[in-house]
């Protein structure tokens, strides 16, 4: 950390969750505000990248107050060696910038339950580049666009953050210099729906694997979690006459085991080509080979 590394700025935000009384779990009300903070806190980094990638916004914790659970939060940027190249405002001027982009994130959300075609994303994009524009430290001749899969993301850990809410809780982004906005507990976006929105072209290819089992599957609500090669992959399995046995008890599997499976493998793509996620399924199990009887197999490991 570089010395006085930590400067303060003018500015700070509040969030202020209410919530019904005499509810269950009341757990979920502090859960939603760490959540929200650490959510918060990843925004900023998003944001301040588009003005300078060694800039590392933290968020200190200024004040809480009770009746409605409110945390007072301030701002603050980590110096960087390079700093005596921006003007003597800078750091205001970028908390600024972070509050006020948090805000349109949040109001953008206010409307929607979720997001169903990347195009709405568009405006919420050119509110956020023109908020950057607007801080003026011209470091860069053009600033970089924030892409579309770090947008999606701060919108997904903002849903996330609320998700433990329950009807009659609500939630407020309160600055001091740009008045409130509520959060909508009823906008949400998932890691899922994030690949959804960002895959334009899905490949498949189907062959047979060899798949070492590394955490198998006992209530058919999760994945399985398999060992190939080098690499740790997560399969659901569609054998469900297989599954059906093995849950029942009439198939065993011991530690160390491997299935020789017959394996669909998901790539998918984004518009520009590029690779963005690889999604597993096993099609049908096609032997059981117990660990005495791989040893050879897997030798190399």
């Amino acid at each position: 950390m570089w010395p006085n590394s930590y400067t303060f700025l003018t500015s700070e935000f509040g969030i202020i969750i209410d919530y019904k009384k005499n509810s269950e779990n009341p757990a979920r009300v502090f859960q939603v505000m760490a959540d929200l903070i650490t959510a918060f806190q990843r925004i900023d980094k998003r944001l301040a990248e588009l003005i300078d990638a060694n800039i590392e916004p933290v968020i200190l914790l200024e004040d809480i107050h009770s009746g409605s659970i409110q945390a007072w939060l301030r701002i603050a940027l980590i110096s960087n060696p390079d700093d005596s190249l921006y003007p003597a405002n800078w750091k205001p001027l970028i908390g600024q910038f972070l509050i006020k982009g948090k805000m349109s994130l949040i109001d953008f959300m206010k409307d929607r339950s979720t997001i169903n075609d990347n195009l709405e994303l568009k405006p919420l994009a050119d509110q956020i580049m023109q908020l950057a524009e607007m801080v003026n430290l011209k470091l860069l001749p053009t600033y970089p666009p924030l892409k579309q899969r770090k947008l999606l993301e701060c919108l997904k850990d903002i849903s996330m953050s609320l998700s433990p809410l329950m009807e009659g809780d609500s939630v407020n982004y309160i600055s001091l210099d740009h008045g409130e906005s509520a959060l909508n507990i009823q906008f949400k976006l998932s890691s899922e729906d994030i690949e959804d929105l960002l895959t334009k072209k899905t490949s498949v290819k189907q062959g047979e694997k060899v798949l070492k089992i590394k955490k198998a599957d006992y209530l058919g609500e999760s994945m399985w979690d398999f060992k190939q090669g080098q690499i740790t992959i997560q399969a659901s399995i569609f054998d469900k006459g297989w599954l059906n046995d093995f849950q029942a008890g009439k198939i065993t599997i011991l530690p160390g085991d491997s299935l020789r499976a017959t394996v669909s493998e998901y790539c998918r793509f984004d518009q520009n080509e590029n690779l963005i996620g690889i999604n597993y399924r096993v099609d049908s199990i096609n032997e059981i080979i117990h660990a005495s009887d791989q040893s050879e197999m897997f030798s190399d490991e």
